[in-house]
């Protein structure tokens, strides 16, 4: 059984027209307790967590659309149990791990000015006991496991754009807009000084993600226009860094029509050239020594359709 009690608080202070300061806390307390009655004698742990999470921050506004923002984060987090009670060869067993302690550091901006509207955010994470799973050997069935890495980095950045390339195409205040939208993920995340793995990527996650779209977009809501996901370097799939699955590139496209308000029809076709690639992979250690043998096949040629509501 489990319990967690959160108390979170969050506000803004103008100190001028157009700076804020931020600040903000999390304070809670988790509790975790095992029981397996499948065995005898009975099986019993139990590991509790405190922590304090504060959060400082400054936001500067030199127009009503434009915000630059830098903040500074301490964060904590507990592990489930399903990272607490682990199987393996000797059965169901509960697991004292450690919370996980980052320090993070962000600067961005985010905003609009004539055709172009953008979110930018870089980040730096500093982390201590970072929970990582892996697969010990799946050759043998044995789940995935959790542990500590004692030191870990994260850092990169999260760019969401889109620019306004034709307005009015079919004529003088007809409302219509043909628009390029950009969504790009980099994240770069390491061992630090490990004595395992030196300092490594940590396995499972693609460093760059991309998401291209041109959507052509009428003042009555109907729209339409191609999409394209593009990963260009897989992810490795075991911290020793031997082994990477393959990037892919895949085509689609969308269209939606507006019925009423909050009502509307929408299609999506993905991957439309039925390329074939790895969406997803399980972790291992070392490739050369625990051969992965979890990895899963991306989604072929798809037409979902369908009504969406809001309300």
């Amino acid at each position: 059984s489990s319990a967690n009690y959160d108390l979170y608080i969050d506000n803004r202070f103008w100190i001028a027209p157009d700076v804020a300061l931020l600040a903000g806390a999390k304070l809670f307390h988790d509790e975790r307790d095992f029981r397996n009655l499948f065995v005898a004698p009975e099986r019993r742990a139990s590991r509790d967590y405190d922590g304090f999470n504060p959060k400082f921050g400054v936001l500067y506004q030199p127009a009503p659309e434009i915000q630059l923002f830098a903040d500074v984060t301490k964060q904590r987090d507990v592990p489930d149990f399903t990272d607490l009670a682990q199987s393996n060869l000797g059965g169901l067993t509960f697991v004292p791990l450690r919370q996980q302690r980052a320090l993070t550091a962000e600067i961005g901006t985010r905003g609009a000015w004539q055709a172009v509207r953008w979110d930018f955010t870089f980040y730096r994470s500093e982390l201590r006991d970072e929970l990582l799973t892996f697969n010990t050997n799946a050759a043998l069935g044995i789940p995935a496991t959790t542990f500590n890495a004692p030191r870990t980095r994260h850092q990169g950045f999260e760019f969401a754009a889109t620019l306004d390339l034709w307005r009015d195409l079919s004529g003088p205040g007809a409302g219509d807009v043909l628009t390029l939208g950009q969504v790009w993920t980099y994240n770069d995340l390491r061992f630090v000084r490990d004595r395992a793995f030196g300092g490594n990527e940590i396995a499972g996650l693609p460093p760059h993600v991309l998401r291209t779209t041109l959507t052509y977009r009428r003042a009555d809501g109907a729209y339409l226009g191609p999409t394209l996901d593009w990963v260009p370097r897989g992810a490795f799939v075991d911290n020793a860094n031997t082994l990477r699955a393959p990037g892919f590139a895949l085509l689609g496209f969308q269209a939606g029509l507006e019925l009423t308000r909050g009502v509307s029809l929408y299609l999506d076709a993905r991957n439309l050239t039925d390329a074939r690639y790895v969406s997803d992979r399980g972790v291992v250690p070392d490739a050369r020594v625990t051969a992965p043998t979890t990895f899963y096949p991306g989604e072929g040629r798809s037409v979902f359709a369908g009504l969406r509501a809001t309300f």
